[in-house]
């Protein structure tokens, strides 16, 4: 297999008043090419903002992250954009999906901003038949459930080939039926399509849908140690 992500000696602090905050405290991680990872611990461990370093979203305070060896503390912004554009995909908590949009138009807009201003309404349809929502692809998203929105923002993480998606809290605001067939989603497009999944979660039984668990406390890695 192929390394596609490392981290070495990853911290984040944060500055509060006169308080330094350690959200990330030397985080080491080799993430290979066809992986499905979970991240679990408490609410306030540092997972999101390992995330957001890990996705090129905040800079570290120490330590460095390679995404198929580049260092993105070696970059510039602008270059940082081009690989969270076109090497990542994103799932979040809330979904962020835009309210005024149907879902193919949802999906164009993260095509154009990937691939430099052309649409595939082909691949459209194709993404959209993968997570079993071909025929909501003219509903915006207050016509959808919760749990098909975060079924689009899955097509949308999905649409521009990421080498790697990086799934945060994405069955937060599901319930139970929801949540298994978000995480069973994710599941099928690492299992079918080989896809590279990164899930942070909260939850001790939906970190088990992966096939390596690492937890974490107090900004660490404590398992495996």
């Amino acid at each position: 297999m192929n390394k596609i992500l490392q981290t070495e000696n990853l911290g984040k602090v944060y500055r509060v008043g006169k308080i330094d905050i350690h959200a990330v405290r030397g985080v080491n991680l080799n993430i290979e090419k066809g992986e499905f990872v979970s991240i679990v611990g408490p609410s306030g461990c540092g997972k999101s903002t390992l995330l957001h370093l890990m996705g090129g979203m905040a800079k570290p305070t120490t330590g460095r992250v390679f995404i198929e060896g580049i260092n993105l503390a070696k970059i510039n912004d602008s270059e940082r954009a081009k690989i969270r554009r076109e090497k990542i995909g994103f799932v979040f908590q809330r979904f962020n999906l835009f309210s005024a949009l149907n879902s193919q138009q949802n999906l164009e807009i993260a095509m154009q901003i990937g691939c430099n201003g052309s649409v595939d309404h082909q691949r459209i349809k194709e993404i959209m038949r993968l997570v079993g929502l071909e025929n909501k692809l003219y509903h915006k998203p207050l016509e959808l459930s919760m749990g098909e929105q975060q079924r689009v923002a899955i097509a949308r993480a999905l649409i521009n080939n990421p080498l790697l998606i990086l799934a945060d809290e994405p069955t937060g605001n599901l319930d139970s039926a929801n949540s298994y067939k978000v995480l069973y989603l994710l599941k099928d497009l690492n299992r079918n399509l080989g896809q590279t999944i990164i899930l942070i979660t909260h939850n001790q039984e939906a970190s088990k849908i992966a096939d390596r668990k690492i937890e974490m406390k107090d900004g660490m890695i404590i398992f495996p140690s």
